[in-house]
């Protein structure tokens, strides 16, 4: 992955992890398949648990 995208996953999960202060927050990778794996590698999806700025799941 180059410089410039693990620059933007890292602020991505910076601004998310800061806005649902309070909140479980965990990076899960997620694999979408063999033919989709090629274009997004290292895909991962974030999962915030309820909180104090939201009771459900994001």
């Amino acid at each position: 992955m180059s410089d410039v995208r693990v620059s933007a996953a890292e602020a991505v999960e910076s601004h998310v992890r800061a806005f649902f202060e309070g909140h479980s927050v965990e990076a899960v990778d997620h694999d979408l398949g063999p033919e989709r794996r090629t274009v997004l590698p290292r895909l991962r999806v974030l999962v915030v648990g309820p909180g104090p700025r939201d009771d459900g799941w994001a």
